[in-house]
């Protein structure tokens, strides 16, 4: 299943969420040894920049990713340090990895990347949220924007040429190379209640499952990567505690609920519709056949803010 390959990629990297945009090694500023440059358009952020690192294959920092967004355009700046200079970069953005320009080893070709330039002042990007994700802006809050960047760096002191990538998730055991994940900050000011999808268990063979074994809670993951609360199975039911800001959405909540008899298997629906509710916490539940060791959950969920920058 696409979502739960999605959901074992985000939860490597989106673990702990504070502030407003998020990266696995969180610098809430870029650190002081960082050359930041002006952005061009006056691009305007509604977020600090996250740094991610831009690492040479003996995993020696030469440099950072600089990258925020605001409501239309994510920003994505090659900074080096001191020492080094830029002469090459090479970028792809885009919603799955999977689909980055790639031989037939499955080794991404930095040379097919969409956005690459060599020589001075090449080092910045705006890129289009629109390019990016085709729906509509007021969707975009809390997704997920997967980089590879390439840059070479020169050492100015002893002029050796440095291959680098951004910091993140290796991308074959059999050739070195990272890239990084990149969660939007939220693009509007007024906040509101946004629609997402949820997930309920621990990833299992490329899907979340819940497990009948279990009796302590296990998670819910929204389409974020985010843990937005639990589920319990308890005297045949399975009952949904959300964090707070967290809720069924709409009027007529959907809840997906499907029994395996084996982890790999794609599953029976047992379950489709509204939960049931009750007077006490947690209020929603469903009722499901006992049998199954596994079950496979989706929820239709919404987070409700007035605070811009939330995840």
């Amino acid at each position: 299943m696409k979502k739960g390959k999605e959901i074992i990629l985000l939860a490597l990297v989106l673990i702990t969420l504070v502030g407003g945009c998020h990266y696995e090694e969180i610098f809430p500023t870029a650190p002081d040894r960082v050359l930041l440059k002006s952005s061009p358009n006056n691009f305007q952020s509604i977020c600090d920049p996250v740094a991610i690192p831009l690492r040479s294959a003996i995993n020696k920092d030469v440099g950072f990713l600089l990258v925020s967004n605001n409501s239309t355009s994510v920003n994505i700046q090659f900074s080096a340090l001191n020492k080094y200079s830029i002469s090459e970069v090479h970028l792809w953005a885009g919603t799955d990895p999977e689909q980055v320009p790639q031989n037939k080893q499955k080794i991404p070709v930095p040379g097919k990347f969409t956005y690459k330039a060599e020589g001075k002042n090449i080092d910045i990007f705006n890129i289009k949220l629109a390019d990016i994700y085709h729906i509509p802006e007021m969707l975009l809050e809390g997704k997920a924007i997967y980089l590879f960047a390439h840059a070479i760096f020169n050492d100015n002191e002893t002029n050796e040429s440095i291959s680098v990538w951004s910091a993140g998730i290796s991308f074959n055991e059999n050739r070195w190379g990272t890239y990084s994940i990149f969660v939007c900050c939220h693009p509007f000011a007024s906040g509101g209640c946004f629609a997402h999808r949820a997930y309920c268990g621990a990833p299992i063979n490329e899907k979340n499952l819940v497990q009948r074994s279990l009796l302590t809670a296990q998670a819910i993951y929204a389409d974020n990567g985010e843990n937005i609360g639990n589920v319990i199975i308890r005297s045949g039911n399975i009952y949904f505690d959300f964090k707070p800001d967290w809720m069924f959405s709409g009027e007529t909540p959907e809840v997906h609920a499907f029994g395996l008899n084996t982890s790999t298997e794609s599953g029976t629906l047992i379950y489709s519709g509204a939960p049931q509710f009750q007077p006490q916490e947690p209020p929603y539940f469903i009722s499901i056949d006992n049998n199954y060791p596994y079950y496979l959950i989706e929820l239709k969920v919404q987070f409700c803010s007035t605070n811009k920058n939330w995840q």
